[in-house]
């Protein structure tokens, strides 16, 4: 987490006040957040417009809501249950949030994303349990959840309407367990069991499939030949 974000039993937004000569200290000052009626708060994330979300309790019957603060006011995302707990872990640039509710059935919570006012359910990777941690600017998810019959928890990514099990998109040796961010390029970080059985950090990074290596080496290929009957030709009518 940015040293510059702060979270306490007040939610609030801190914004530069003064900042010095080089070195110098750099003060801040308090935003209150506001609440849902609740008494307790927690700020998880913000985007470069200043949108902060997080998780309240609210006052009906103090379960935990997701909200969105903009424009200095806090508004309860909602829920996938109508009235069911719910939080919000990320934001990105677009507005577009993710995170965790309450399905209603027994144990059941469901990853969101909160686009333009819509909660939509992300589904799991067949288990009863989904939570999304992380989102970028190209709409791209990424979380963890649990495979069929709740036998383990995977990290996922959810991209173009689908969610897709990070450990079948890399060669064995490490199982991922959550993924909790993804930047622009589709570098995605999170915790994963490696190949000693130890649990640790991950990065992962995008490379190309083989049949994607070999198709571009193809066209490498042509498109040398290609220039060079080019200079040939070339070579030959200057003669």
């Amino acid at each position: 987490m940015d040293s510059w974000k702060v979270t306490s039993a007040v939610v609030f937004l801190s914004s530069v006040l003064v900042s010095s000569v080089q070195g110098g200290t750099i003060c801040y000052a308090v935003t209150d957040l506001g609440s849902l009626g609740g008494v307790w708060g927690c700020a998880n994330d913000v985007n470069a417009g200043g949108q902060v979300v997080g998780q309240r309790f609210a006052a009906n019957g103090g379960v935990n809501r997701a909200f969105l603060f903009h424009n200095g006011a806090t508004t309860d995302i909602g829920d996938l249950t109508n009235g069911g707990g719910s939080c919000a872990y990320a934001i990105n640039l677009w507005g577009q949030v993710v995170g965790g509710s309450c399905t209603g059935g027994s144990g059941a919570e469901h990853a969101f994303l909160f686009n333009r006012g819509v909660i939509t359910d992300l589904g799991t990777l067949g288990g009863r349990w989904s939570c999304a941690y992380g989102i970028n600017d190209k709409s791209q998810v990424v979380g963890a959840a649990y495979t069929a019959d709740d036998a383990v928890q995977h990290a996922f990514l959810y991209s173009n309407g689908a969610m897709t099990d990070l450990n079948s998109l890399i060669a064995p040796g490490w199982e991922l367990i959550c993924a909790t961010a993804i930047n622009n390029n589709g570098l995605i970080v999170g915790m994963g069991v490696n190949s000693s059985g130890q649990a640790d950090a991950f990065l992962l990074t995008p490379t190309p499939e083989p049949s994607a290596l070999v198709i571009l080496g193809i066209g490498a290929v042509s498109l040398s030949a290609y220039f060079l009957r080019a200079r040939q030709g070339i070579g030959r009518g200057s003669r």
